[in-house]
């Protein structure tokens, strides 16, 4: 099972990085970050639930799709936002409604503080 905190990608991430040939480093990057996508997919579907961390004043792009995805698999979706600025498409909202929506359709719910996390 891949381990998100073991950070396996380090040495061919590095060997990427050290290649001089611009062309040939982006093409190494590119299936750096394919294969993982594809770890990050295979977690996903071998997950019970999704815990996406919401803060910040944009949303990190890729925890909104992780989480669009596993509601689309069916996953219980859950977010935390410990930040207080809502960033929300309508007023009261703490960010973009669509994000809320899969949290809540997929029978998550949204914390706002840590403590307050149960699954």
């Amino acid at each position: 099972v891949f381990d998100p905190w073991e950070q396996p990608y380090g040495s061919i991430l590095q060997k990427a990085r050290a290649i001089s040939e611009w062309q040939g480093r982006v093409a190494a990057l590119r299936d750096v970050a394919k294969e993982i996508g594809r770890m990050n997919e295979l977690a996903i579907h071998d997950c019970d639930v999704v815990l996406g961390v919401l803060d910040g004043a944009e949303l990190d792009s890729g925890t909104v799709c992780e989480i669009g995805f596993a509601a689309g698999l069916g996953k219980r979706c859950y977010g935390l936002r410990t930040d207080f600025r809502n960033l929300g498409d309508l007023e009261g909202l703490p960010f973009n409604l669509q994000v809320l929506y899969f949290i809540e359709a997929s029978g998550g719910k949204l914390f706002r503080r840590i403590e307050e996390i149960r699954f």
